[in-house]
């Protein structure tokens, strides 16, 4: 029997989070880093009061809901129905989309020009591939506030070579279908559209922050 992904994660909303904190506990790859990647992203916004904020594969909402709670307005996209559901109980009054982004962004958000403070993704844009990668985060710049910022924490790499040793490491448990991060690439990639720093939180995660250089 064939589970297509988005299968799978309606299957694994209900144990997403627990899954997430084992692996982060035990330093493995996938999610070694965390929470850790989570309070680097909390202490680089600093959550303030009716900052407008686009979640980019919300998941079960345990990172948005807390900026919700500091009083951000936030706007999540996710294509799972029960991770929005999980979502959606933390964050009543939030916006909610339900969007497959390997399909890019959909046209109801590239409209909203100069519209947020912030847009954030975590553990999310590694399931599509390198180019559609790319593609969503040129298009992420119309939509920011002057001054506003792209933050990125995912499974991410310094170095291709960096990358190929953590695959190494793991052998049999490393997901070939999953498109990772290596930031002296995607660097390379953005740097005519934004000023970009990464910051390597674990062996196997990251941080991208982007500035788009128009409004430096």
């Amino acid at each position: 029997m064939y589970f297509s992904e988005e299968d799978i994660f309606e299957r694994w909303a209900e144990k997403y989070d627990r899954d997430v904190f084992e692996s982060d506990q035990k330093d493995e790859y996938p999610f070694a880093g965390y929470n850790k990647v989570l309070s680097f992203i909390w202490d680089e916004i600093n959550p303030k009061k009716d900052a407008k904020i686009l979640d980019l594969g919300v998941g079960t909402g345990v990172f948005s809901s807390m900026l919700y709670e500091a009083g951000s307005i936030i706007t999540a996209l996710d294509f799972s129905s029960n991770m929005l559901k999980a979502a959606k109980g933390k964050m009543p009054k939030a916006t909610f989309i339900r969007w497959d982004f390997s399909k890019g962004l959909p046209k109801s958000l590239l409209e909203e020009r100069h519209c947020y403070d912030y847009v954030i993704s975590t553990y999310a844009l590694h399931h599509v591939n390198e180019e559609k990668q790319m593609q969503i985060l040129l298009n992420l710049a119309p939509l920011l506030k002057p001054r506003g910022t792209v933050v990125i924490g995912d499974i991410s790499f310094e170095s291709r070579s960096d990358l190929e040793n953590c695959k190494n490491l793991y052998g049999s448990l490393w997901d070939d279908e999953e498109f990772y991060f290596v930031a002296e690439e995607v660097i390379s990639s953005l740097s005519s559209s934004y000023r970009c720093q990464y910051k390597q939180i674990s062996h196997c995660a990251g941080v991208f922050i982007l500035k788009p250089l128009e409004a430096l």
